[in-house]
């Protein structure tokens, strides 16, 4: 391969790893809106590590602020 073909083939791979990550963004922002509407939430704590994981709309319920450590 050449760098006339490879460039072409790295602009495009970049291009679709783009638009995938638009759509995960927009996939989130509906799953986000579909909890709010519903009232879905959810807690995760791994005991081993201490790890927790919480959805935003359970945190703010709480008055637990975007900055703390969720995962």
């Amino acid at each position: 391969m050449t760098l006339d073909t490879l460039i072409p083939k790295a602009a495009g791979i970049m291009a679709d790893r783009l638009r995938v990550v638009e759509k995960l963004k927009a996939c989130k922002e509906r799953l986000v809106e579909s909890q709010q509407v519903a009232r879905l939430e959810y807690y995760v704590l791994d005991v081993a590590t201490g790890m927790r994981a919480s959805s935003k709309i359970l945190g703010d319920f709480f008055g637990i602020g975007d900055d703390y450590r969720r995962d």
